[in-house]
């Protein structure tokens, strides 16, 4: 009964291949001689063949454009092998499905090839005889990659930000890739892989030293920051022969840049200057002004400091400093640090200073916009020993003077910002003797 229904089954998916290819190709086309081999038609395309007292081995041959996952899909009515070979004929791969004209067996085959020329060599097993047929499909990968990089002395230019798509196959299980820093950088090294990497290291340029030397699991994002000092470096990516973990990857290294530090404000009357320690791996910054809902640039400098000038007195201001880096014609962006600050609030006028009741002055100045005021008084007109007092209206009245005895006043405004006072000038002074 099994017997029957594996025969049935067989008999099914003959026919659902039979019915779902559109072109084939047979034995008279077929060579014996490798040299003489036919190319096969990738996607789609059935070939098949039978082996006789007469026909003992049939050669294909196939090109691909690219590297690619290579699939061979096959059908035996007898003992067969298919057999790939790469193009100096090292044995890469085959399958050996053992059928029958009643229960014909059928198997896979899928490998990660690189750009070029290989072989199939389809045969039965001693003198058996029998039919077979197979499909060969190819899914290209588009790489970038130079196939000659699989040593340091050629190896390929990996250029700053730019993303390389390539592949380890059967016949290339190393990959070389060279980095040139201009000067003194933080670089990030980015990989994606669909299957295990057996190694990934990086290399000084006289290969005497290993910065990093590390292994990557399948579909797991490899990222890998370093500091590096100006010169040549080599990045390896490589598989052990006899792992056969292959597959299409794609690399890129790219700066890293910090964030600055310490972001500093010192405010006068129509202008900020800010201050701040630099980033690491920065080579300048954008200066930015949260204004109308959104952030605006206000300028870019190499230095660690900036003024904001043009600022209304005695308002509030939020700022932030971005660090970036402008290489290979590439610009980063690293990390930002933000400040609340503001100006100073503009001097006042002192309009008056008078003794209307004993012992105490009533002064009086202009208004301005600020957080409050700062009265100033004296017995000497230097203000030495001078006594102060904050306010927040215009107007005040000191007491518990001496009478007689003659005062000098001034007054100053102050804005408040991020917990601490920044006083404008001080007003012009005004004396006057407090009543007896």
């Amino acid at each position: 009964m099994k017997k029957t229904v594996s025969i049935i089954l067989s008999i099914i998916m003959l026919l659902g291949a039979a019915t779902t290819t559109s072109l084939s190709a047979f034995a008279a086309d077929y060579s014996n001689d490798p040299d003489t081999a036919l190319t096969l038609m990738l996607e789609n395309t059935r070939y098949s063949g039978e082996f006789t007292a007469n026909n003992r081995v049939d050669w294909f041959k196939i090109n691909l454009d690219d590297s690619a996952e290579f699939t061979l899909s096959v059908c035996s009515y007898s003992d067969i092998y298919f057999m790939l070979f790469s193009e100096d004929f090292n044995r890469i791969d085959y399958t050996n499905p053992i059928g029958s004209d009643l229960s014909p067996a059928t198997n896979e085959i899928s490998d990660v090839l690189s750009e070029g020329t290989y072989y199939l060599r389809v045969y039965p097993y001693s003198d058996r005889n029998g039919k077979y047929w197979f499909k060969a499909d190819a899914e290209f990968f588009d790489t970038d990659e130079i196939e000659e990089n699989d040593c340091m002395d050629d190896a390929m230019e990996l250029e700053a930000g730019e993303t390389v798509t390539s592949a380890l196959t059967c016949t290339d299980s190393t990959d070389w890739y060279k980095l040139t820093l201009p000067s003194a950088s933080n670089i990030k090294i980015l990989i994606s892989n669909k299957f295990y990497l057996d190694t990934i290291a990086l290399y000084s340029g006289d290969l005497l030293t290993t910065y990093f030397d590390k292994r990557n699991f399948a579909d797991t994002p490899f990222a890998y920051s370093i500091n590096l000092n100006a010169g040549t470096y080599y990045l390896k990516i490589y598989d052990s022969a006899y792992s056969r973990n292959t597959g299409k990857y794609t690399v890129k290294w790219e700066y890293e840049v910090g964030a600055p530090t310490e972001l500093k404000a010192v405010p006068s009357e129509n202008s900020v200057k800010l201050s701040w320690k630099a980033a690491q791996g920065a080579s300048d910054y954008e200066i930015q002004q949260y204004k109308d809902g959104k952030w605006t640039l206000l300028g870019t400098t190499s230095q660690c400091t900036y003024t904001v000038s043009s600022l209304a007195a005695g308002k509030d201001y939020q700022f932030r400093v971005k660090a970036c880096k402008s290489a290979g014609g590439s610009r980063y962006i690293g990390g930002t640090k933000s400040i609340n600050a503001g100006t100073k609030s503009k001097a006042v006028k002192l309009t008056s200073a008078k003794s209307a009741k004993k012992k105490s002055l009533t002064v009086k100045w202009s208004n301005t916009a600020c957080s409050g005021y700062q009265v100033q008084y004296s017995t000497k007109s230097s203000f030495k020993g001078a006594k102060t007092v904050l306010v927040s209206k215009t107007n005040t009245t000191l007491k518990n003077l001496k009478g007689g005895v003659k005062y000098y006043v001034r007054v100053r405004s102050y804005k408040t910002i991020g917990g601490v006072n920044y006083y404008s000038a001080w007003s012009n002074a005004k004396s006057a003797k407090a009543k007896k």
